[in-house]
C-alpha cells in the first residue's frame, strides 16, 4: 500500500519520486524546499507503526555520528507516521553490502 498517497508535499518537502515499498510502508525521494537537500522519507502506517519504533525515533533525532543516518524530523499525519531522514543515494546497508560484499569498516571509513 502507498501509504504517502497522492501528496506531492509533505510538510516543508516536496515529494520527488518512490524509493521503494514493503511491508510496513513506503520510502520515497524528497527535497527541502527552501533549502533544496534531497531526503528519504519512510512513511509507516500508523496501524502498522509498533511501540519499539516509536520509542526509538525521538532518541535518533538526538543522534549525529557519521556512520548512522541522520532522523531530521518526524512529521504526523491521520494516516502515517513520516521518517524524514538522510538521503543515502546508494541505499540501505543492505544494497550496499549485495552490490559490493562486506568488508572491514576501515576500507569505507578511511
Amino acid at each position: 500500500k502507498n501509504t504517502m498517497g497522492r501528496a506531492q508535499q509533505l510538510g516543508e518537502y516536496k515529494i520527488i519520486a518512490q524509493l521503494g515499498a514493503g511491508t510496513y510502508g513506503t520510502v520515497a525521494l524528497g527535497v527541502h524546499m527552501r533549502t533544496h537537500e534531497k531526503v528519504a522519507i519512510k512513511s509507516v502506517s500508523r496501524h502498522s507503526m509498533d511501540e519499539m519504533i516509536s520509542n526509538e525515533a525521538p532518541i535518533l533525532l538526538r543522534v549525529h555520528h557519521a556512520h548512522i543516518i541522520c532522523l531530521y524530523q518526524i512529521i504526523e499525519t491521520i494516516d502515517c507516521i513520516n521518517l524524514v531522514t538522510e538521503y543515502a543515494p546508494c541505499g540501505d546497508l543492505g544494497a550496499v553490502i549485495d552490490t559490493h560484499g562486506a568488508t572491514d569498516t576501515h576500507t569505507h571509513t578511511h
